[in-house]
């Protein structure tokens, strides 16, 4: 928290007269006092907002970057000390009777040491008391903050609670609140007569006096960035206290004012290359043999339809080979969250017997903008008095503290963990009546909720779902396959496929939220499989149902799984049943998690006619002081093996780290099959250690038969080489079987790189591989290529004046921009996310150093994979520069003057106006630098020893050498270029002044003379910069003086 150092003084006492011989005394020994004063703005802000309940994610989005609002500083006058403040004579002014001599002045003997005699003294540091920066703005001193018009999302406080955030319209001085948002944030909790006397007649944006006027106390603060709103018990009945944070508004990142609001590309392509080279040398038999492939994932989307396909080509034994594997097609509902899909899909419960193609539907909330319903847990409690609240958990931490004015709350959104919560809420009034301090205070309030969870769960009254249908795809080689007289599409020379509608899988899921600590889920599916030979075609179908619920001991999941087909015609139908229980260990560090489950299948389900099957498990794990376990068995009959011939198998595992950066664990497993007697036991113990934050290595073994070991280290730039060593498969019986590796792999921008060489088979065997990865995007005509793209994507193409400038990018509250690498004159930036709004600010510098920025502001709201494209540019804008020399022929240090520029009027002619982006001075040499200027006329002026103005004009020529962008201008020289001051007359005949031809003389009115600058040279901008401030060459010897040193 930012705080301010102020000297103060002790108060001075008025003494008594028989005490003034001790004034001077006191006035030598009084010494400043140091205050730590805090910030009072800040108080301010958290007397407004409790640290509980401050606002989050609320800082102002322009579209410029605009530093973030430092507290305020204000300016205290550092006192002097008090001898300096109260003189003597002033204080004794009042008591003329007493005659005190001022103290004589006195050096203070300088005493030394021997020891100090041969060091050098050290001086006291000297106190400056004038303050340099006293008289310099200081950001943040201000109460306001100017912002450009636009809407802006602020925080939403009500009645002291987090409701989001809301749209506010800033316009001048002005803020107005979306009223629609306002409404539905507070809606539910208002009462039906308040809200038509707010919202019937409210506007669109309402401000602050509106919503007084309807009796509801509003606060609009742009600096904390927020809005407050302060409802009545009789118009907002039920309060609600939400611990978690109400989002209803779903703003994720706040808008940039201004910002050019992108489509996306109606045609994308994105593709993932994948090249894999390897060779394998056998030197007994000097053979080598060597294969390649190039895999490609494609990511099209065109319009509101995506297309993903995959295929490979590879080459083996002299022989090429393309495959397609698989393609698929979507759309995104994102209103409902579903999203349909056609082609090769992935099945739920039952799949094809061939590769399925068909579609399907599916609700995620991932799909679209939608969010999981919340826990619809609550306790209501009424208050009567002001009271503070109270909310801890099992453990004793404090969730929630904050005072509370009469009325009715609704307290919900509890954070809870998995199993079951305890939370304790206390309401103590803040007069204390009733508080005895002996543990029956009538008038403390407590309520004990024990509410059961599990992340599982799905809350109450919500529902994910999904189904499909498809049917199975055959692929045939033309030169060996049969085709099996199934439709058939040839679709490249060496295969065809077929399509099988003898071969259909339907399936359908569900869950369902039933409550908040029960949910329902079940599946059900059919499918058909195609005959053969011998049988004829058959069919299968499921149906399960598993009911997850949350209690006070943990979470129990029951399932059930039946079905008929054609192997259960004349048997039972199938049947699996099981029973999963995991305990709540929280309190129980030595046993932190314990399951058991219990499960049974009947004959059928196996396609068995009397094997039943009985299973039973249990884990647990925790820790014992520093050493870390965990333990997993299970237990199976069947009664065709009868049930003192189980079959068995355990499991332990230990870890613990012997010291800081080193871990070691270990393994015991043994295990029995149904057809065996006895117990085969395996066990393995590795260790890892980190030699730096860089460097580490890792050994692992069986302990009976092998071992391996690993060495691992990563360098350069952000890590991206990475180096591996390696000694895998050390059999203890035969140590020269050993593989022995060394990998390198590279990671940058462009591309991943990977090489990897290693010998095997007792050093008779060698392999080596490399492999390449990088990926290229293609979106409305631009290209560009990089290791990765994302999901969303932006391709930004400068052009014009801006080609081959540097690319930089930062979403809205990011702390600071991302440079982007062009290529084909592209930057990619992939950080876009999907389902929200998306802020980002593009800045473009030139090659030349001595550039410009250009500032871009995008606003991109995407569904799923979406790309989008901005093509920036820029005028082509110049420098001017020159001297300006005074009547006595020296620079004029210091001067300054406003810069004209032509501009459009409504009946179609041009003015003279003030150009507000544009301020010319001259520095101590006399020379002005005006940069940012396009071509055209300029004009400024200056004044004559007899405070005459003069005109004086100078032109922007469009340059069409490359990199020339500065253009210097003959010196103005008022002692030898301007003539005898006269008139302008504003007859065309008598445009010549002194021998000069006068441009534009009919648009100089008010000035007495005027004068045009000369071209007399141009540069680029580092010759320009390097003539006027040269480099310093580190290679010339620079030589010092000599001193004298003599005393």
């Amino acid at each position: 928290e930012p705080i301010e150092i102020v000297e103060t003084v002790k108060p001075l006492v008025k003494p008594e007269v028989d005490s003034s011989a001790k004034i001077v005394e006191e006035v030598a020994k009084q010494e400043p006092i140091i205050e730590v004063v805090k910030n009072t703005e800040q108080d301010h802000f958290e007397e407004i907002v409790k640290t509980e309940e401050s606002v989050e994610n609320t800082e102002p989005v322009l579209v410029e970057e605009v530093a973030k609002h430092e507290p305020v500083i204000e300016e205290v006058a550092k006192q002097e000390t008090l001898v300096e403040d109260v003189k003597a004579d002033e204080v004794f002014s009042a008591i003329e009777e007493v005659r005190i001599p001022e103290v004589p002045f006195m050096f203070e003997p300088l005493v030394t040491d021997a020891e100090s005699r041969f060091t050098a003294p050290v001086s006291a540091p000297p106190v400056y008391d004038d303050d340099f920066f006293k008289d310099f703005y200081v950001q943040g001193q201000d109460t306001t903050l100017s912002y450009d018009d636009g809407l802006y999302y602020l925080g939403l406080i009500v009645n002291d609670d987090k409701y989001g955030n809301i749209e506010v319209l800033f316009k001048g001085d002005k803020r107005t609140v979306n009223t629609s948002n306002l409404y539905d944030a507070v809606a539910e909790n208002l009462t039906e007569e308040s809200k038509e006397r707010i919202f019937n007649n409210a506007p669109e944006y309402a401000d602050k006096a509106y919503f007084e006027s309807v009796g509801v106390e509003c606060l609009i603060d742009d600096v904390a960035f927020a809005v407050y709103f302060n409802f009545t018990v009789q118009d907002m009945q039920m309060r609600v206290i939400t611990i978690a944070g109400n989002t209803k508004n779903n703003i994720n990142s706040y808008a940039l004012s201004g910002a050019i609001a992108l489509d996306p590309a109606f045609f994308s392509w994105v593709t993932n290359y994948n090249l894999f080279l390897n060779l394998n040398t056998y030197l007994a038999s000097k053979y080598n043999l060597f294969s390649a492939s190039l895999s490609t994932s494609n990511f099209l989307n065109i319009g509101p339809i995506n297309l993903d396909f995959y295929y490979s080509l590879s080459y083996m034994n002299s022989l090429f080979n393309f495959n397609f594997s698989s393609y698929k097609m979507y759309h995104d509902f994102i209103d409902s969250d579903i999203r349909l899909s056609w082609g090769n899909i992935s099945g739920y419960t039952l799949n094809n017997t061939y590769t399925p193609i068909g579609i399907q539907f599916e609700k995620n909330y991932s799909y679209g903008t939608g969010s999981p319903k919340t826990n619809q847990y609550y306790q209501t409690i009424s208050v009567t008095e002001d009271s503070e609240l109270l909310i801890v958990n099992e453990e004793g931490t404090e969730v929630l503290k904050r005072v509370l004015s009469p009325g009715n709350y609704r307290i919900k959104d509890f954070l809870l963990n998995n199993g079951l919560n305890v939370i304790t809420i206390i309401l103590t009034p803040l007069s204390g009546k009733g508080m005895n301090g002996d543990g029956s205070d009538y008038g403390v309030q407590t309520w004990t909720m024990q509410m059961a969870y599990d992340s599982q769960l799905l809350a109450y009254g919500d529902t994910l779902y999904g189904g499909s249908l498809s049917i199975g795809r055959n692929q045939i080689d033309v030169a060996t396959g049969i085709l099996t007289g199934a439709p058939a599409l040839r679709v490249s020379p060496e295969y065809y496929y077929e399509y099988h509608f003898d071969d259909l899988a339907l399936n359908y899921w569900q869950d369902i939220g039933l409550t908040d600590s029960l949910t329902l889920g079940y599946d059900v599916a059919v499918t058909t499989i195609p005959a053969t030979e011998s049988i004829g075609m058959t069919y299968n179908s499921v149906f399960s149902a598993q009911l997850t619920q949350a209690n006070k001991l943990g979470t129990t999941n029951y399932k059930v799984i039946t079905g008929i087909g054609s192997s259960t015609v004349n048997s039972a139908p199938r049947f699996y049943g099981m029973l999963n229980h995991r305990f709540k260990m929280d309190k129980t560090p030595i046993i932190s998690s314990l399951s058991v489950m219990i499960g049974y299948q009947n004959p059928s389900y196996k396609n068995s006619i009397t094997n039943h099957r009985v299973e039973a498990s249990v884990s647990f794990g925790g820790a014992l002081g520093f050493l870390r376990y965990s333990v997993s068995s299970s237990l199976n009959f069947e009664t065709d093996y009868g049930f003192t011939n189980p079959e068995f198998m355990a499991n332990t595992s230990f870890s613990f780290s012997p010291f800081k950066s080193a871990s070691v664990s270990a393994s015991l497993s043994a295990s029995k099959s149904f057809s065996s007697n006895q117990l085969t036991f395996a066990g393995s113990i590795s260790a890892s250690i980190s030699f730096s934050a860089k460097t580490s290595a890792s050994v692992s073994t069986n302990v009976l038969t092998s071992a391996n070991a690993n060495l691992y280290t990563r360098f350069g730039k952000n890590n991206q080489h990475y180096l591996q060593a390696s000694v895998n498969n050390i059999l203890f019986a035969d140590l020269a079987n050993l593989n022995i590796g060394l990998g390198y792999s590279y990671s940058g921008t462009l591309l991943g790189f990977n090489f990897r060489t290693q010998v095997y088979n007792k050093f008779n065997s060698l392999s080596n591989s490399l492999s390449l990865s990088m990926s290229s995007a293609f979106a409305d005509g631009v290209f560009t290529v990089a290791k990765s793209v994302g999901e969303n994507y932006l391709l930004i193409k400068p052009t014009g004046s801006l080609k081959g400038s540097e690319i930089a990018v930062a979403r809205s509250r990011d702390n600071s921009s991302k440079i982007i690498k062009t290529r084909f004159g592209t930057a990619l930036y992939s950080d876009v996310s999907s389902n929200t709004k998306n802020s980002v600010v593009v800045y473009a510098t030139g090659k030349d150093s001595f550039a410009d920025t250009q500032t871009f502001a995008y606003e991109l709201n995407p569904i799923s994979r979406k790309a989008y494209v901005a093509r920036i540019s820029a005028q082509e804008s110049y420098t001017a520069t020159g001297i300006i020399l005074g009547y006595d022929g020296n620079p004029i240090e210091l001067f300054s003057s406003p810069v004209y520029t032509f501009v459009d009027k409504e009946d179609g002619t041009k003015e003279l106006a003030i150009d507000s982006n544009l301020y010319l001075f001259t520095d101590q040499e006399g020379r002005f630098i005006l940069s940012n200027l396009v071509p055209g006329d300029y004009f400024f002026d200056v004044q004559t020893k007899d405070s005459k103005w003069i005109s004086v004009h100078f032109e922007v020529v469009e340059q069409t050498k490359e990199g020339v962008n500065i253009i210097e201008y003959e010196p103005l020289n008022l002692q030898a270029n301007v003539p005898e001051v006269k008139k302008i007359e504003y007859d065309i005949d008598d445009n010549i002044l002194e021998g000069q031809d006068i441009k534009y003389i009919e648009y100089l009115s008010g000035f007495e003379a005027a004068t045009h600058l000369e071209i007399s040279s141009t540069h680029t901008s580092e010759e320009f910069w390097n003539s006027l401030f040269p480099t310093f060459d580190e290679e010339e010897e620079f030589v010092f003086e000599e001193l004298d040193t003599t005393l």
